[in-house]
């Protein structure tokens, strides 16, 4: 009820009141994160834009930030003009700018100007709001060059309409224009303002403007409102009659729509590539709306095009007379072709822009042109780009391709026009087996001189330096690919002049080891290892011969070397030249330290973080703290340069001291860790790497038992995961380390046996881990086997047994899948938690099969180690459980045998932590011998078991005294069954005092216990045994 008063007391407002509220929200929006115009319900910017609508409307005025003000208008006349409308070539703030004269406010009809004005207001608001690189730009509104007409601003674009622009160009270059780009940019433009509920309504040529980087500039979209408020009428088709839907053209028919704009686009394509309008063996206008309406439809073109075959399919499925049945924008944006012919791309607002000189004066006369064959079609293109567009479409091959690129930079063109070229460059790559193929498209005389030697087989030192030196300015430009193809020829070229000079060895090298850099920012590390390893060869030759002069040079082809086996997963290769790297950059630093300590501390955590890798802990630990050393000496030195270097060897130390059973180290450097994230001001991904941090900490922490301080590191880091935002390019990207936080958690609260806690966590990780293993399953597969693994447990700690079930299969199947990568203890664990789950169902023989398919895993291989075994008697001793109430003593009392032995065997080599289970497996084999009337044996046993739980109960009363009191009664049973009524006796009474006190502790708990025991010493003491005397003490 407050907002909606609030909403109301707002748009009451009039005059300045009025516009002060529409300033503040017109800058709010502005600012927003959300620039993007969303006319949907539930979000905050698109409640403000509606209000900012309504206030608008209401009080008849503009946020003052629209308004601009210095707009110089050069002709009075009109460049052009349309039926509501009148263009103008105007300046401003030194740029050339367009003026669009609305004829909306001059009527004299006081209603039908007010009428025209609120819709004014609208579109300028609308147009305000839209920000998209294939729709013209809104700068403001000019209330002053045509008082009392208002003006809307926007850039001027000089080369016209899409069919102007394309025209001129086909002239320049002597050859058809490729059209795919374009019509995807007019796709895509198109597609963004139905996706934000705008109607173009008069999608046609004249309103597809080029602009200097020959992107595509829509304009006059979701002008119906105007046109209406112009003409007084509700006009359904505002646009040329040869581009509207047939239902605009019905008298009955409804207003433009998403359709009618796709029929427009249909109509829209044929026009560019047939050079006509729709319909052109038609004259007037009239005939055309008659055919139309009688179900004519546009046809397409039965000459050659160079769209791609399928182009025309989808075109024509535009054209369907039904409009339910035309494809919406995104499904035809999705079947338009990818080829991108033209200089530039989509999004290429982001990328460097090289603007056009179009003709005459403005052209740059310092430019050299080349001559020849490729005179003829370049001569009267006065830019770099233009010659770019025809030497990157499918015309040419590499090789030519390459050769226009290489003779641009010698003539002066900049590396990031090349660069932005490339990049945007799908060229095919054929072969080039003769310097007379090359000459068919460019002449031998404009061909640069490094072409010529790569044909002929002369050698050219000059150009060789030429080739590398513009791979240099390529590869700092992050035009890793394209740098990568000049560089393998100036290696091939240098290769050729080594083996007649020697001297030229250090350039190969340097050739070598950036083309290794290229290939290894490609992905291509497996390439790389080639051109590294010669890079070394060759310099490790040099310093044999100058020693001293190029070790810091071998070093780091080294270097190069183990980073590219590392990334191709030979951690061992990697660490071997790793340690080459920091002998000599020891050396180094010993004699000038300022100069290489960097480089030595660089290479050290790269060594300790390769050794952390094949586990070798104690090396890693004792490399990564030398880099520690290093890194700190340099941090102090240089405060704040150093911090994300030290915070990434710390880190890799503290986890090497875990795997060693260090937690205290690590949970030392862990510290120190967010103590500098925390220090840091706006680090790049500070919020993730702070959350790797606390994730780390916690989980050392838990291994200290700290687990409260280990509970909130954890919940710290779940908290941080939680709000990092979803990588569109790499899903899965933060939801992944967000699940292995949520996992750590739940396996403390399963530790704490808090089984609630850890149920909820885990079911939220199964969630995720199921979505990312609909991407990566070969990675996921395994961790989500451990979440539904868990989870049973949880269920079964919980006695929801018929719950865990599921999850307990699932895990199987996983697991099963998984098998061949891992020993399959994994899915024993799996095989023996449903299997007590059955139990608790009262499925025995269920029970039986899954434990002994678990038996047999966890005995193959055999093993030594205790945690092992101890897993081992687990799964004998719940087998034997099951075959028991299966009625099966013999193979039951065989069963907790075996389980016996392997508990006796790590109770005499481990003491104390194997006691509990070896008093379990004594009580449990006692049990049996009772059911089979071996009376002495079980009370031999239970001896043993008793005397055993005593020493239990003592250490931890609350933990074992209901154990103790189960291994006393039944010893009392089998006592009395031998005649050993007086010991049997004594028994009891001390299971009595037990349970007593046990009752204190737990009020009522014990009540029913305490009477049943005094009724069995009673039936003891009169030499008697009740009937289920023999079922009293059932296997635990």
């Amino acid at each position: 009820m407050d907002c909606q008063r609030s909403e109301k007391i707002l748009l009451s407002l009039e005059g300045s009141s009025a516009q002060e509220v529409l300033s503040e929200i017109q800058e709010r929006l502005d600012t927003s994160k959300d620039c993007r115009l969303c006319l949907g319900p539930g979000n905050k910017t698109s409640k403000l834009r509606t209000l900012l609508f309504a206030l608008s409307r209401r009080a008849r005025v503009l946020p003052p930030s629209l308004f601009i003000e210095g707009v110089v208008c050069v002709n009075r006349d009109a460049v052009a003009g349309g039926g509501y409308a009148d263009i103008f070539r105007a300046m401003y703030r030194g740029q050339e700018v367009a003026l669009k004269r609305l004829r909306v406010f001059s009527t004299g009809d006081p209603e039908r100007e007010q009428k025209n004005q609120k819709a004014f207001h609208r579109e300028a608001l609308v147009w305000r709001s839209i920000v998209h690189p294939n729709i013209q730009s809104f700068i403001g509104v000019d209330p002053t060059t045509f008082q009392p007409h208002l003006c809307m601003v926007s850039p001027w674009q000089k080369h016209g309409d899409i069919m102007e622009c394309m025209i001129q160009l086909e002239r320049h270059l002597g050859i058809p224009i490729r059209l795919d780009f374009w019509i995807r940019q007019v796709a895509l433009g198109l597609c963004y303002l139905h996706e934000i509920g705008v109607i173009h309504g008069d999608l046609r040529s004249a309103n597809v403007l080029i602009d200097d980087y020959y992107s595509v500039k829509l304009v006059d979209f979701g002008l119906a409102s105007l046109h209406e408020a112009m003409s007084g009428t509700e006009s359904r088709c505002h646009g040329a009659v040869r581009f509207c839907a047939p239902e605009l053209l019905s008298p009955e028919s409804p207003r433009p729509s998403c359709a009618s704009d796709i029929y427009a686009f249909a109509c829209l394509c044929l026009e560019l590539h047939t050079r006509k309008y729709p319909f052109p063996h038609i004259v007037a206008d009239h005939a055309v709306i008659a055919q139309v309406i009688r179900g004519a439809l546009p046809q397409r073109p039965t000459l050659p095009t160079t769209s791609e075959p399928g182009f025309w399919d989808a075109i024509q499925l535009c054209w369907n007379p039904n409009p339910n049945l035309r494809p919406k924008s995104e499904s035809l944006l999705a079947s338009l072709p990818l080829r991108l012919p033209l200089f530039g791309a989509e999004g290429s607002e982001t990328l460097p822009r090289i603007p056009l000189v179009t003709s005459g004066s403005e052209a740059d006369s310092s430019v050299i042109y080349p001559t020849g064959n490729l005179c003829s079609r370049f001569r009267s293109t006065p830019s770099y780009s233009c010659l770019l567009n025809l030497a990157l479409t499918d015309t040419f091959n590499e090789h030519q391709t390459l050769m226009v690129s290489f003779r641009l930079y010698s003539l002066g063109c900049p590396s990031d026009v090349l660069a932005y070229a490339w990049s945007r460059c799908q060229a095919r790559v054929s072969s080039c087996e003769s310097l007379d193929e090359v000459s068919s498209s460019v002449r031998m005389s404009n061909t640069p001189r490094i072409f010529r030697s790569r044909f002929e087989g002369s050698f050219d030192i000059a150009s060789a330096a030429q080739l590398h030196d513009l791979a240099k300015a390529l590869f700092d430009a992050e035009q890793f690919g394209v740098a990568s193809k000049f560089l393998q020829w100036a290696v091939d070229i240098r290769r050729l002049i080594c083996d007649r000079q020697s001297r030229c060895k250090p350039d190969l090298a340097d050739s070598l080891h950036l083309l290794d850099n290229c290939l290894f920012r490609l992905g291509r590390s497996a390439d790389g290892i080639y051109f590294s390893r010669e890079a070394v060869r060759i310099r490790r030759a040099l310093e044999k011969q100058e020693p001293g002069k190029y070790a810091a040079l071998l070093s780091t082809s080294f270097y190069n070397l183990s980073a590219n086996h590392y990334h191709q997963g030979d951690s061992v290769k990697a660490i071997k030249y790793l340690y080459k790297s920091v002998g000599i950059r020891r050396k180094l630093a010993h004699k000038c330290p300022e100069m290489f300590q960097l480089l030595l501390a660089e290479s050290l955590h790269s060594l300790s973080f390769s050794l952390l890798h094949v586990h070798r802990y104690q090396f890693a630990i004792s490399i990564g703290n030398e880099a520690l050393d290093l890194y700190r000496k340099l941090e102090q030195a240089s405060p704040g340069r150093f911090t994300q270097s030290l915070s990434s060897s710390l880190k890799t130390v503290a986890i090497a001291s875990q795997e060693i059973g260090r937690p205290e180290d690590a949970v030392k450097h862990l510290e120190e860790v967010i103590q500098i994230y925390l220090s840091e001001k706006d680090p790049e991904d500070y919020d993730t790497r702070l959350a790797d941090a606390k994730h780390e900490l916690g989980t050392s922490l838990y291994r200290l038992h700290r687990v409260e301080e280990a509970i909130c590191a954890i919940e710290e880091a779940i908290r941080i995961r939680r709000k990092l935002p979803h990588s569109e390019g790499t899903p899965g990207l933060c939801r992944e380390p967000l699940s292995s936080s949520l996992y750590v958690l739940a396996v403390i609260h399963q530790d704490r046996g808090d089984h609630s806690q850890a149920v909820r966590c885990l079911r939220e990780v199964i969630g995720i881990r199921r979505e990312l293993s609909k991407e990566r399953p070969n990675e996921i597969f395994s961790l989500l086997a451990d979440s539904l693994h868990g989870l049973a447990v949880s269920l079964c700690c919980l006695e929801q047994f018929a719950a865990s079930i599921e999850p307990a299969e699932e895990a199987i199947e996983l697991r099963r899948k998984l098998e061949c990568h891992n020993s399959g203890r994994a899915l024993a664990a799996s095989l023996h938690c449903i299997a007590i789950a059955w139990q608790n169902q009262g499925d025995h023989e269920n029970a039986v099969r899954r434990l002994e398919e678990a038996i047999t895993l966890r005995k193959d291989p055999p093993t030594k180690r205790p945690e092992l075994l101890s897993s081992l008697a687990e799964s004998i001793d719940s087998r034997g459980f099951s075959l028991f109430k299966l009625g099966r003593h013999q193979d039951s009392l065989a069963a907790a045998q075996e389980a016996l032995e392997i508990r006796r065997e790590l109770y005499l080599g481990n003491n104390r932590y194997y006691r509990p289970q070896l008093a379990l497996s004594l009580h449990n084999v006692s049990i049996v011998h009772q059911a089979l009337g071996e009376y002495e044996a079980s009370v031999r046993l239970l001896r043993e078991a008793v005397g055993t739980r005593r020493i239990l109960a003592k250490e931890d009363r609350g933990l074992f005294e209901k154990d103790l009191v189960d291994s006393l009664e039944s010893l009392a049973h089998s006592l009395s069954q031998v005649d050993l009524v007086t010991e049997a006796t004594e028994v009891f009474e001390e299971a009595l005092v037990t349970l007593r006190s046990l009752e204190e502790i737990q009020p009522g708990k014990f009540k029913a216990r305490i009477s049943a025991s005094l009724h069995r010493l009673l039936n003891i003491r009169s030499k008697t045994s009740p009937d289920d005397s023999q079922d009293s003490s059932p296997l635990r």
